[in-house]
C-alpha cells in the first residue's frame, strides 16, 4: 500500500517534480558525470549528503536504468519500508490490528502522500532513522550488537540528510538525560524504601535496554561534527 500511494505520486510526470528534487538531481548528475565525488566540486549542503550523490551513483551504474527514475522509483520503493520497521516497533505494544491502522494513518498523511517523494534526501536517512528505532526497541540483540548497529544505522542518517540528523541527536540526548534523571529519581526511592542496594542496581540496568547509551550518542555528536563542519566544510 505505500509503495502504490508513493509512486503514484512520483511516476505522475515524465520527469522529476518537486523544489528540493531539482538540486538533489543536479548533484547526483554532477557526481556521476564527474565519476568521484568531492564536498569541493560544488560547496553546499546538498552535496555533503552521500544519499543523493554516490547512492544514485551506484545505484544507476548497477540497474543500468535512466536516472531520473533512480529518484522516481528506486527511491520511494526504499523508504517504503520504513513502514515495515515501523510496524513491526508497534506490534511489541498493540494488536495487529492496530498496529496496521497505525501505519494506515501514517502513509493517509499529506506529506506522505504530496511531499516526501520531492525531498529525496530525507526519504534514505528517514528509512535508516525507521530502522535506527527498529534496532532500539529489538529485545533480540544483545548490548553489544544493538551498540554495532547504532552506529551503523547512526553514521548513515549522518551522511544521509543534516536536518534528520540534527533532529535524531536531539531526541536522543534528550531521552538519555530525561531517563537518567527518572533512573536516579526512582534509585534513590527504592533504596530509601527498601535499603537493598543490590536489588536496585540490578533494576536499574534492566530498565537501560530500550535506551541509546550515551557513548554511542557522543560518537555520533562527533561524527556529526566533524563531517558537516570540518571535512566538508558546510
Amino acid at each position: 500500500m505505500s509503495i502504490a500511494l508513493l509512486l503514484s505520486n512520483s511516476l505522475r510526470s515524465w520527469h522529476v517534480t518537486g523544489g528540493d528534487i531539482s538540486l538533489e538531481y543536479y548533484v547526483f548528475q554532477l557526481t556521476k558525470s564527474l565519476s568521484y565525488w568531492s564536498s569541493a566540486q560544488f560547496n553546499d549542503p546538498y552535496n555533503t549528503c552521500l544519499s543523493i550523490t554516490l547512492l544514485p551513483t551506484i545505484l544507476s551504474n548497477f540497474l543500468n536504468t535512466s536516472n531520473e527514475y533512480i529518484y522516481k522509483a528506486i527511491f520511494p520503493i526504499i523508504f517504503s519500508f520504513s513502514a515495515i520497521s515501523l510496524y513491526l516497533i508497534l506490534k511489541k505494544y498493540l494488536k495487529d490490528v492496530l498496529s496496521f491502522l497505525s501505519i494506515l494513518f501514517l502513509i493517509i498523511q499529506l506529506p506522505f502522500l504530496l511531499w516526501i517523494t520531492a525531498i529525496a534526501r530525507q526519504e534514505i536517512a528517514l528509512f535508516f532513522f525507521s530502522l535506527f528505532l527498529l534496532a532500539m526497541f529489538s529485545s533480540n540483540y544483545k548490548l553489544k550488537t544493538k551498540e554495532i548497529l547504532f552506529i551503523i544505522f547512526g553514521f548513515s542518517i549522518v551522511v544521509s540528510h543534516y536536518s534528520t540528523i540534527y533532529i535524531t541527536l536531539f531526541l536522543l540526548s534528550l531521552s538519555f538525560i530525561i531517563n537518567y534523571f527518572i533512573k536516579k529519581s526512582i534509585f534513590k526511592w527504592d533504596k530509601h524504601k527498601q535499603g537493598n542496594k543490590k536489588k536496585t542496581i540490578k533494576t536499574r540496568m534492566n530498565d537501560s535496554q530500550y535506551f541509546v547509551p550515551g557513548r554511542i550518542i557522543l560518537i555520533l555528536l562527533l561524527f556529526t561534527f566533524c563531517w558537516y563542519s570540518v571535512f566538508t566544510q558546510t
